[in-house]
């Protein structure tokens, strides 16, 4: 069950877009529409939630939960749904007429997209580290 982990987290996740790209096609809501406010708050509970994985990397007793590899995989997921919703919450501030480079809700949207890209680096970087015939980082 736990190898099918990973394509549940990309299934959710791909069900999600679908889901929010939809609805925006449909009828885009406006920034102070219930679904953006939920969709920041649902953002923002995600990115916090990931960090669990940080207390899994330093506490044996988190670890007795789950396998630190699992602990990773699931914070890539809220990682990526994190950014899903932050994406669909700032929409309305793209699309409309008055966009502006400094306000502050586009300079956090690309500060998220800033962590985003260094998380996506640092795996990348991780899996380019070689390992020893046991398997084990070196």
């Amino acid at each position: 069950m736990l190898r099918l982990l990973p394509f549940v987290y990309v299934a959710t996740l791909v069900f999600e877009v679908v889901v929010l790209a939809t609805i925006y096609a449909l009828a885009p809501p406006r920034p102070s529409d219930p679904l953006s406010v939920w969709l920041g708050t649902l953002g923002l509970a995600s990115m916090v939630v990931l960090l669990v994985y940080a207390v899994a990397r330093r506490s044996k007793a988190v670890r007795h939960i789950a396998e630190l590899r699992h602990w990773l995989h699931f914070h890539i997921f809220l990682a990526f749904q994190g950014f899903v919703f932050v994406v669909f919450h700032s929409l309305p501030m793209f699309t409309g007429a008055r966009f502006m480079w400094l306000n502050p809700g586009v300079l956090n949207f690309l500060a998220v997209c800033v962590v985003m890209a260094s998380g996506i680096f640092g795996r990348w970087l991780f899996q380019q580290v070689p390992r020893t015939l046991g398997g084990q980082h070196m």
